[in-house]
């Protein structure tokens, strides 16, 4: 009995031991000013005001664009998410309908269609904030999100298009 609780005693105390070594490196980073800093950073980072070099007033509008545009995107995501569980229950658990299956699609491509309107509502709003010269950055940013590129060497025959990747 004596043993037992010995060993028992032993097993708290490394644990103890290890929660109290985590806890104190875990501390000591937070407490390191350059790591806050770098952790405010991060947290403040926006991808689009950093590449088009937004001003503070164009900052503050591009943050109410932005959240009222993810609101919604967020409602339309959820619901194609949902959608798209329900195909695959559907298809995994039931016999072939080409009619359900197809309700099903339609469902999917509708919210599709849905975040894609938003994103092009959103690239308006955000043009009509922006200087001349930040325009071409941000139709860059765009086109680099929805314009797709071939993964392989790619010749369309029937309309003259050569696409080779290299």
């Amino acid at each position: 009995m004596k043993k037992s609780y010995f060993i028992g005693v032993i097993i708290v105390l490394l644990l103890l031991l290890v929660v109290n070594v985590f806890f104190f490196f875990n501390n000591t980073c937070r407490n390191n000013p350059n790591v806050e800093r770098n952790i405010e950073k991060q947290k403040t980072k926006c991808y689009i005001s950093e590449h088009l070099f937004l001003k503070k007033s164009q900052i503050k509008e591009y943050a109410i664009i932005k959240s009222k545009h993810q609101k919604i995107a967020i409602r339309i995501t959820d619901s194609l998410h949902v959608s798209q569980e329900m195909l695959m229950d559907y298809i995994k658990n039931k016999p072939y309908s080409a009619l359900e299956v197809n309700n099903l699609e339609n469902k999917i491509t509708f919210f599709q269609k849905q975040l894609l309107d938003q994103s092009i509502k959103q690239y308006y709003q955000l043009k009509s904030i922006l200087n001349e010269d930040q325009i071409s950055s941000m139709d860059d940013i765009y086109r680099q999100i929805f314009v797709c590129r071939p993964t392989n060497k790619h010749i369309c025959k029937c309309c003259g298009i050569n696409s080779k990747r290299e």
